[in-house]
């Protein structure tokens, strides 16, 4: 089941987060999105997402997983 981004805008607003290592955001993962749409909306990259969130395989997230935006 693949999200278009306008989904994921809409399930995941930016307007109250601020891109900063030093105030990362947390992001609880329901589902349906791939690292690089995450990083695409959250401008930031999947590399960055993957060493804040200690993941070795990027293509492997769960449901229910607690992911930190740098």
């Amino acid at each position: 089941h693949l999200m278009n981004l306008a989904m994921l805008v809409s399930r995941y607003s930016r307007s109250h987060c601020h891109n900063s290592i030093k105030n990362p955001r947390k992001l609880h993962y329901t589902g349906g999105d791939y690292l690089f749409k995450i990083a695409a909306l959250y401008d930031t990259s999947v590399q960055a997402l993957a060493l804040a969130n200690d993941i070795a395989n990027t293509d492997l997230i769960f449901i229910g997983q607690q992911l930190t935006i740098p």
